[in-house]
């Protein structure tokens, strides 16, 4: 089977959960997940998460709301962290890119 990566916007997908369940203690329905990421189609939020599940980083019941969970791999996706189970995420800006980020960081 081939490499799957994360892309940038799974990787905001991804972020957007983590984030909203943190705030208010339970996960984001699909409708507010895509308020939160511009996205006005209910099926293209729910492309963006069968493929985060199809990749492991996610777990969702369909059944039931607000059930959506990052799992210890989607974790380890936001830290940046390599899991033996799956590949780094792809980091699609330049090698320039990142470097003026750090340097606007920095204060340089």
């Amino acid at each position: 089977m081939a490499a799957s990566v994360v892309t940038a916007r799974q990787l905001e997908v991804l972020r957007t959960i983590a984030a909203e369940t943190k705030a208010r203690g339970y996960a984001p329905t699909l409708r507010e997940l895509g308020d939160a990421l511009g996205i006005t189609s209910a099926n293209g939020v729910a492309d963006h998460l069968h493929a985060l599940k199809r990749k492991g980083l996610v777990t969702h019941d369909s059944k039931k709301s607000c059930t959506l969970r990052l799992t210890v791999e989607g974790v380890a996706a936001l830290r940046f962290i390599r899991t033996p189970s799956k590949p780094p995420i792809a980091d699609e800006r330049t090698t320039h890119e990142r470097s003026s980020s750090l340097q606007k960081i920095a204060g340089a």
